[in-house]
């Protein structure tokens, strides 16, 4: 433990080492202006991401079992794996082909922000109901993403963090998450207050549009 939290643990070194030059290593000050802000827009990158995460699940289970009912979740999970395979496998092949960090995030959280967006648009037009189709649409897309897209915002971090680096970045990266995780399931309790599941499935386009 005293490894994965670096000279900062619980100890001589610890106490000795004022609340400023905590602060001061917590916060990565000593980095180049650019880098600090490249490590900052990950961490957001990430909280981003596992709010809207943790905000789809309960919208997404609602939905489909008002659309399409709670007897045909099991199905909908056994089939799951047939929907997973086909896309890990195009996630492996775009990460071999393009070298190109940013032309990978696109290529993932276009079609998911896109997939979002044109599901709320569908059920604003339809006047709040949910037909059959958005309900699997929704089901698959929102299961699907947790596979894909954290693990490629991790992998983009890896790459540019070296061993000695990655012991002081990782916690906060880590309390960041965390801290997204609790916003996710605070935001899908009140989702009424944000338009009910037309402006969770809005709130989905534009965490993507973040990432």
């Amino acid at each position: 433990f005293a490894r994965a939290i670096g000279d900062f643990a619980v100890g001589p070194s610890f106490c000795a080492m004022s609340c400023s030059a905590f602060l001061h290593r917590i916060l990565i000050r000593d980095l180049p202006r650019r880098k600090r802000c490249s490590y900052l827009c990950f961490t957001l990158a990430l909280l981003v991401a596992l709010a809207s995460f943790s905000c789809i699940g309960p919208v997404k289970t609602v939905v489909f079992n008002r659309a399409v009912g709670y007897e045909w979740e099991p199905l909908a999970k056994t089939l799951l794996l047939l929907v997973m395979v086909p896309l890990l496998i195009l996630y492996s092949v775009l990460v071999s082909v393009w070298r190109s960090p940013s032309a990978l995030v696109l290529a993932i959280c276009g079609p998911y922000g896109l997939v979002y967006a044109l599901l709320a648009i569908r059920v604003v037009a339809s006047s709040g109901t949910y037909p059959a189709w958005v309900a699997w649409l929704l089901y698959y897309a929102s299961e699907t993403r947790a596979a894909v897209v954290m693990p490629m915002i991790w992998s983009a971090i890896n790459d540019v963090t070296p061993p000695d680096l990655a012991v002081r970045v990782y916690p906060l990266i880590f309390f960041a998450v965390q801290v997204g995780g609790i916003l996710g399931s605070a935001l899908a309790v009140k989702a009424r207050a944000f338009g009910g599941v037309t402006g969770i499935l809005f709130v989905q386009a534009a965490a993507f549009v973040v990432i």
